[in-house]
Protein backbone atom coordinates (compact mmCIF):
# COMPACT_ATOMS: atom_id res chain seq x y z
CA UNK A 1 0.00 0.00 0.00
CA UNK A 2 1.54 3.39 -1.23
CA UNK A 3 0.18 5.96 1.15
CA UNK A 4 -0.08 10.05 0.14
CA UNK A 5 -1.46 13.31 1.50
CA UNK A 6 -3.65 15.01 -0.18
CA UNK A 7 -7.25 15.52 -1.47
CA UNK A 8 -9.03 11.91 -2.94
CA UNK A 9 -10.79 14.01 -5.99
CA UNK A 10 -7.49 14.36 -7.40
CA UNK A 11 -7.41 10.77 -8.55
CA UNK A 12 -10.82 11.08 -9.91
CA UNK A 13 -9.56 8.83 -13.40
CA UNK A 14 -8.67 5.84 -11.22
CA UNK A 15 -11.01 3.61 -9.43
CA UNK A 16 -11.90 4.87 -5.82
CA UNK A 17 -13.52 3.09 -2.56
CA UNK A 18 -15.49 4.79 -0.20
CA UNK A 19 -17.55 3.47 2.94
CA UNK A 20 -21.42 4.07 2.94
CA UNK A 21 -24.29 2.59 4.67
CA UNK A 22 -27.17 0.00 3.07
CA UNK A 23 -29.46 3.18 3.40
CA UNK A 24 -27.99 5.02 0.65
CA UNK A 25 -28.03 8.37 2.73
CA UNK A 26 -24.53 9.92 1.38
CA UNK A 27 -25.03 12.70 3.88
CA UNK A 28 -21.81 13.62 5.05
CA UNK A 29 -18.09 13.55 4.57
CA UNK A 30 -16.22 11.88 1.55
CA UNK A 31 -19.60 10.31 0.54
CA UNK A 32 -21.62 13.53 0.40
CA UNK A 33 -18.38 15.06 -2.07
CA UNK A 34 -17.92 12.04 -4.52
CA UNK A 35 -22.04 12.15 -4.47
CA UNK A 36 -22.32 15.53 -5.36
CA UNK A 37 -19.38 14.71 -8.08
CA UNK A 38 -20.77 11.64 -9.56
CA UNK A 39 -24.42 11.27 -8.62
CA UNK A 40 -23.87 7.69 -6.53
CA UNK A 41 -27.04 8.27 -4.75
CA UNK A 42 -29.35 8.40 -7.64
CA UNK A 43 -27.79 5.77 -9.28
CA UNK A 44 -27.93 3.33 -6.36
CA UNK A 45 -31.76 4.11 -5.67
CA UNK A 46 -32.38 3.69 -9.67
CA UNK A 47 -29.84 0.43 -9.84
CA UNK A 48 -29.82 -1.56 -6.75
CA UNK A 49 -32.56 -0.33 -5.23
CA UNK A 50 -33.32 -4.49 -4.14
CA UNK A 51 -29.95 -3.93 -2.35
CA UNK A 52 -31.03 -1.47 0.20
CA UNK A 53 -30.76 -2.51 3.45
CA UNK A 54 -28.41 -5.38 2.58
CA UNK A 55 -24.92 -5.19 4.48
CA UNK A 56 -21.91 -5.99 4.24
CA UNK A 57 -21.98 -5.37 0.91
CA UNK A 58 -20.06 -3.54 -2.36
CA UNK A 59 -21.87 -1.80 -5.30
CA UNK A 60 -19.46 -0.62 -8.19
CA UNK A 61 -21.36 2.56 -9.63
CA UNK A 62 -18.93 3.51 -12.42
CA UNK A 63 -15.88 3.85 -10.76
CA UNK A 64 -16.58 3.82 -7.42
CA UNK A 65 -16.72 0.94 -4.81
CA UNK A 66 -19.35 1.41 -2.48
CA UNK A 67 -18.35 -0.18 0.83
CA UNK A 68 -21.88 -0.53 2.38
CA UNK A 69 -20.28 -1.31 6.22
CA UNK A 70 -23.19 -0.45 8.17
CA UNK A 71 -26.85 -0.61 8.19
CA UNK A 72 -27.87 3.28 8.96
CA UNK A 73 -26.11 6.25 8.62
CA UNK A 74 -25.96 6.67 11.99
CA UNK A 75 -24.70 3.67 13.24
CA UNK A 76 -20.65 2.60 13.17
CA UNK A 77 -19.03 -0.33 10.87
CA UNK A 78 -16.82 -2.42 12.77
CA UNK A 79 -13.75 -4.12 11.20
CA UNK A 80 -15.63 -7.24 10.42
CA UNK A 81 -18.54 -5.82 8.15
CA UNK A 82 -15.44 -3.84 6.45
CA UNK A 83 -13.38 -6.57 5.86
CA UNK A 84 -16.68 -8.57 4.44
CA UNK A 85 -17.05 -5.59 2.33
CA UNK A 86 -13.57 -5.32 1.38
CA UNK A 87 -13.67 -9.08 0.33
CA UNK A 88 -16.69 -8.96 -1.96
CA UNK A 89 -14.59 -5.38 -3.50
CA UNK A 90 -11.42 -7.85 -4.10
CA UNK A 91 -13.72 -10.12 -5.74
CA UNK A 92 -15.16 -7.75 -7.92
CA UNK A 93 -12.00 -6.31 -8.36
CA UNK A 94 -10.03 -9.86 -9.61
CA UNK A 95 -13.56 -10.38 -12.08
CA UNK A 96 -12.90 -7.18 -13.71
CA UNK A 97 -9.36 -7.32 -13.65
CA UNK A 98 -8.44 -4.03 -12.12
CA UNK A 99 -4.77 -3.16 -11.65
CA UNK A 100 -4.85 -0.36 -8.80
CA UNK A 101 -7.30 1.50 -6.47
CA UNK A 102 -7.70 4.63 -4.42
CA UNK A 103 -8.79 4.65 -1.41
CA UNK A 104 -9.33 7.02 1.91
CA UNK A 105 -9.06 5.95 5.17
CA UNK A 106 -11.82 3.84 5.26
CA UNK A 107 -14.10 3.79 8.28
CA UNK A 108 -11.71 6.50 10.10
CA UNK A 109 -13.33 9.15 9.39
CA UNK A 110 -16.87 10.04 10.54
CA UNK A 111 -17.19 5.66 11.48
CA UNK A 112 -14.41 6.00 14.25
CA UNK A 113 -12.25 3.00 13.59
CA UNK A 114 -9.02 2.73 13.89
CA UNK A 115 -6.30 3.50 11.42
CA UNK A 116 -4.02 1.31 12.36
CA UNK A 117 -6.34 -1.48 12.51
CA UNK A 118 -7.91 -0.90 9.42
CA UNK A 119 -4.86 -0.38 7.18
CA UNK A 120 -4.08 -4.18 9.05
CA UNK A 121 -7.14 -5.57 7.56
CA UNK A 122 -6.85 -4.13 4.23
CA UNK A 123 -3.15 -6.12 4.27
CA UNK A 124 -4.61 -8.97 5.09
CA UNK A 125 -7.17 -8.77 2.15
CA UNK A 126 -5.10 -8.11 -0.32
CA UNK A 127 -1.96 -10.09 0.46
CA UNK A 128 -1.29 -12.06 -2.30
CA UNK A 129 -2.52 -9.86 -4.85
CA UNK A 130 -0.92 -7.40 -6.90
CA UNK A 131 -3.51 -4.39 -6.70
CA UNK A 132 -1.78 -1.17 -6.28
CA UNK A 133 -3.69 0.45 -3.38
CA UNK A 134 -2.94 4.24 -2.97
CA UNK A 135 -4.43 5.21 0.17
CA UNK A 136 -5.17 8.87 0.67
CA UNK A 137 -4.70 11.05 3.69
CA UNK A 138 -6.87 13.98 3.25
CA UNK A 139 -5.44 17.42 3.46
CA UNK A 140 -6.76 20.77 2.50
CA UNK A 141 -5.05 22.13 -0.19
Amino acid sequence: MIEVCGNILNYSDNYIAQCISSDYKLGKGLALTLDDKYKIREKLFKDYSEQLGVYPNCILTDKIFNLVTKDKFHNKPTLNTLGKSLVMMKQQIEELNIKGIVIPELGCGLDKLKLKDVKELINIVFTKTDLEIIMVHYTKE
